[in-house]
């Protein structure tokens, strides 16, 4: 049977009329403020504190299983990165040696050309010894200009084309860790909601 604050109220005007003011009000301290069925007991706090007991040790679980997991994927997802940074990295050394390669090929050949005007204009030399020492120097000059101007040129644009496949595998990394890092938050914050 529920009491009712009105049930209560007139509970204790009985208790005041038989056995006075104060009795009543100590008596009434010790009544329990909702039904008996509603105080929980030993037992009732006993069980209580087991299946706490039991969640926290299924929550500590599926974390450790939740982490665990995560740790694998992160481990994958780095391997991923360094073997694409490999790739990366094999690809532009490889195209660092066949252009350096073509520059070789392209100075041995010029060099060549070079030393082939200059054995024409030794001959020449030795031929018109007047003539030939002004246009010896002249041939000289003007092909030592050249070469340089197309040296100069090729390597500019050697080290810009570099420079633009570095910053292009630059950003693709940085992309792809920012990318991981925000994976691995993601399925941090889910493992956290879902438990929660």
């Amino acid at each position: 049977m529920t009491i009712t604050e009105a049930g209560r109220h007139r509970l204790h005007e009985a208790l005041v009329t038989a056995i006075g003011e104060q009795e009543a009000a100590a008596l009434m301290e010790h009544l329990a403020p909702v039904g008996w069925a509603d105080v929980a007991t030993k037992t009732d706090l006993e069980h209580l504190r087991v299946a706490t007991r039991t969640d926290i040790e299924h929550l500590r679980s599926d974390m450790d299983a939740g982490f665990a997991a995560a740790r694998r994927d992160l481990d994958a997802g780095l391997a991923a990165v360094r073997s694409d940074m490999d790739a990366g990295f094999a690809a532009v050394s490889s195209e660092l040696d066949a252009g350096l390669a073509a520059v070789r090929s392209e100075m041995d050949a010029g060099f060549a050309a070079v030393r082939s005007e200059l054995d024409a204009g030794l001959a020449a030399v030795r031929s018109d010894m007047d003539l030939g020492f002004a246009a010896v120097r002249s041939e000289l000059d003007a092909g030592f200009a050249g070469v340089r101007s197309e040296l100069g040129v090729r390597s500019v644009s050697l080290e810009t084309s570099l420079m633009v496949k570095l910053n292009s595998q630059l950003r693709w990394i940085v992309g792809t860790i920012i990318t991981s890092y925000v994976l691995l938050v993601s399925v941090a914050g889910l493992f956290v909601s879902v438990r929660s």
